[in-house]
């Protein structure tokens, strides 16, 4: 089985749709949600992740090597171009970061920023590979999972370790990060479930994860 990224992908008026892993040539159709119409296409390219964003779109690119992220309108006017790849998410202020993600070893890979005018505001380097899509909280902070931790970063781009939780096979993939308005954040590990209680002030010990298997009742 191959692993396709976002193969559709529902923000505003539009639904963008198209295989995305690197591994091959694609293009991606934006289409009118209530008519069917394509808006715009993409010229064929190794494209990545897509996501919605304030009515435009970010759309990645990584493989052959490319590796970019452009912010396309809604019309498929392309307004920014940045030399990185990765899970965009924006922030309550309406700042964008990316958790940088790299087809290679050893990476370069970051928390960053994007600016305007192509420019990247580079954080912390961040270790290991695999990378869960991360959460966003209310204050602007990033949860996500990544070389067998549960990491954050803040706002001003400052890294910090939550929890060890480490896979049990190398091809435990992490799912997508799921935080609710309680502060609950829920995601799965290859066959198992997480799902610790989040606070910015709190301690690792006053987490309280609770792990069991997913698809094992015992």
């Amino acid at each position: 089985m191959r692993f396709v990224r976002d193969p559709t992908v529902v923000g505003g008026q539009l639904a963008v749709v198209g295989p995305g892993d690197g591994s091959e040539l694609n293009s991606r159709y934006a289409l009118r949600l209530d008519t069917g119409d394509v808006v715009w296409t993409t010229n064929p390219a190794p494209w990545s992740h897509v996501t919605p964003i304030l009515g435009d779109w970010f759309l990645g690119q990584q493989g052959y090597g490319a590796c970019e992220l452009r912010r396309v309108n809604e019309d498929g006017t392309v307004v920014d171009k940045w030399p990185i790849d990765g899970y965009v998410a924006s922030l309550p202020s309406g700042a964008i970061h990316v958790i940088e993600l790299e087809s290679v070893l050893p990476s370069g890979m970051h928390a960053s920023a994007l600016m305007k005018n192509g420019v990247v505001n580079r954080g912390p380097p961040l270790d290991g590979y695999d990378t869960s899509r991360p959460a966003v909280t209310l204050d602007g902070e990033l949860i996500f999972w990544r070389n067998d931790e549960l990491q954050v970063i803040d706002a001003q781009l400052r890294r910090r370790s939550l929890d060890r939780v480490p896979s049990r096979e190398e091809t435990d993939f992490p799912s997508d990060m799921h935080l609710d308005e309680a502060g609950t954040l829920a995601f799965t590990l290859g066959s198992i479930y997480g799902s610790p209680r989040a606070g910015s002030d709190r301690s690792v010990a006053d987490w309280l994860p609770r792990w069991a298997r997913a698809q094992d009742p015992r």
